[in-house]
């Protein structure tokens, strides 16, 4: 295997109020045995003292989104300004468990040809089995996977992936390039998808790197009922555009009918269990929102399906193995 430890290797983190993760993870950043590297935060104006705090850190360099909590926008901003070949994506809440990931990182990409990321498995701090190894579509966004031991995600190491996930993976620079991105439309929910979708009619291939497993810290906060409000709407609009932008046709008109359904009983249940009105009374609003915007996903549309080399949406095809 030729070595291309030259490379340079750009960490991009975005960072909005997680003081408490970052004292926890930059730390475990700055360990990994790489020289040729450099570390990027991007901030979405944070008002936590994160800022006081990365700028304690000479071997970090802090950025200022000039958009405020729009994930999307910062990491286009910060991969086009990085000097790196390769881009490691990376939330702040993620700790490595492999202190010389980097280099086998570069010399695993390398050895695959028409790929265009590793995405890296992980465990949640608080539980000893996996479900992030990779996601699957259909017509409602549903993923149904069985969790996975250490040892059952190991063996999966280089297994091609359908449908990556968040959280941290790692790319060619000028790959990430020709399929423009994240859609900077988007704020925070469904780039992913996105973006993954895009992969597939571009065919490219993707890849789970669980040689190690990584740890992720964060800790699901559910019950803010002001927090999930906001997130909700994001995921709302993101997933109807998204389905509006990337799907054929008649896979749109059915999608679009079907996850419209599914996401009012969603609104529903969880105006239940809230004993809020608001979900339920907000859907409204989102699918108005959504109306409102369809233009920009139209316009965009044109355009992926005018450059789609796979003419088909085989990523509804693929059917997840069910749990025992």
């Amino acid at each position: 295997m030729n070595n291309f430890n030259d490379s340079k290797i750009s960490i991009i983190i975005i960072n909005y109020n997680w003081l408490n993760y970052l004292k926890r993870s930059i730390n475990n950043i700055l360990e990994l045995n790489y020289e040729n590297k450099e570390i990027i935060i991007v901030d979405n104006w944070s008002n936590d003292w994160s800022i006081e705090y990365i700028m304690s850190f000479k071997e970090i360099k802090l950025v200022q989104s000039t958009r405020s909590r729009e994930k999307n926008f910062a990491c286009n901003l910060w991969v086009n300004n990085s000097t790196g070949d390769y881009i490691l994506m990376l939330d702040n809440d993620i700790l490595f468990t492999d202190k010389n990931i980097l280099t086998d990182l570069i010399n695993t990409y390398n050895s695959k040809s028409n790929i265009w990321c590793l995405w890296l498995s992980f465990t949640n701090e608080w539980e000893d089995k996996s479900k992030w190894y990779w996601n699957y579509l259909s017509y409602y966004y549903s993923t149904e996977k069985k969790s996975l031991n250490i040892n059952e995600l190991k063996q999966c190491h280089l297994s091609k992936i359908w449908f990556p996930s968040w959280a941290l993976f790692f790319i060619k620079k000028d790959i990430w390039n020709n399929v423009w991105g994240y859609d900077d439309n988007l704020k925070f929910w469904w780039d992913d998808s996105d973006l993954w979708i895009k992969l597939w009619i571009m065919w490219y291939d993707n890849y789970l790197y669980s040689k190690s497993i990584q740890t992720h810290i964060w800790m699901p906060e559910r019950s803010d009922n002001k927090k999930f409000q906001i997130k909700f709407k994001e995921m709302f609009f993101a997933d109807m555009y998204t389905i509006v932008k990337n799907f054929k046709t008649i896979n749109m008109i059915v999608t679009l009918l079907i996850y419209s359904l599914y996401y009012l009983l969603r609104a529903l249940k969880q105006s239940i269990f809230r004993l809020n009105i608001w979900p339920f009374l907000a859907y409204f609003w989102w699918y108005y929102l959504f109306i409102k915007n369809i233009n920009i996903a139209l316009q965009k549309r044109k355009i992926i399906q005018s450059k789609r080399i796979i003419k088909d949406d085989i990523f509804l095809k693929i059917k997840p193995t069910k749990s025992n």
